[in-house]
């Protein structure tokens, strides 16, 4: 008697932790730009999926690229960028949002996948400022993936493949960075901030730097 009370005890607790949080099997994923505090929910059937606080991740076995076919059923005028085979870019009203491919979590078989907004948090002198970063354009970044979960110096080198025309259209496709074009640079200012990036490339390297909007750029 004593054993079957345990027992049942056992499984409303773990019935209950299951309906409290965790993962599950939805018909919607949805991301938030916590910049703008925009927010994109994507119309599509996945397994093992979580929301944390600004993200969601979820399994699916299909590739980066049916995926892209999959949310395109839906949104046949929607224009989604595909880049190194891991991300996919996904316009939204005012801004951007990213699905990348992530590392599996309980041996699972299907493939994992993050749906977040590309933004860093920068530390400047022991203060948080967040600011977009084209996460997708480079090879060797850790992704934060939510608010405050890592944080970036004020100037860091990367990595990329791409042109700064890229980069550009990007920066000119998100309602709050106003982005100049210079010959080696562009410069990008969030009205959000007190802060511009400057972004310069040098051969398959470039190299994101936080500045005071008050300063000289030479």
């Amino acid at each position: 008697m004593k054993k079957n009370i345990i027992i049942f005890i056992l499984f409303i607790s773990s019935f209950l932790l299951i309906s409290c949080g965790g993962l599950h099997d939805k018909n919607e994923v949805t991301a938030q730009d916590y910049i703008l505090k925009e927010s994109l929910t994507i119309q599509m059937p996945v397994k093992n999926a979580e929301q944390i606080s600004e993200y969601s991740h979820f399994a699916l076995k299909e590739n980066i690229a049916d995926i892209s076919s999959i949310i395109k059923k839906n949104n046949e005028n929607l224009e989604i960028g595909i880049f190194q085979d891991n991300y996919l870019l996904i316009p939204s009203k005012n801004t951007f949002f990213l699905i990348k491919k992530i590392p599996s979590i309980n041996n699972e078989k299907e493939n994992r996948y993050a749906f977040f907004a590309p933004i860093a948090t920068f530390n400047i002198n022991n203060e948080h400022v967040n600011f977009y970063l084209p996460y997708h354009l480079i090879k060797d970044i850790d992704v934060q993936y939510y608010p405050y979960g890592k944080e970036f110096g004020i100037s860091s080198t990367y990595q990329t493949d791409e042109t700064l025309n890229q980069f550009y259209d990007f920066y000119s496709n998100i309602e709050l960075c106003e982005t100049q074009v210079f010959e080696d640079y562009i410069l990008v200012e969030n009205s959000k901030t007190p802060y511009k990036m400057l972004i310069r490339l040098s051969g398959n390297r470039v190299t994101f730097e936080i500045k005071e909007s008050q300063a000289i750029i030479e």
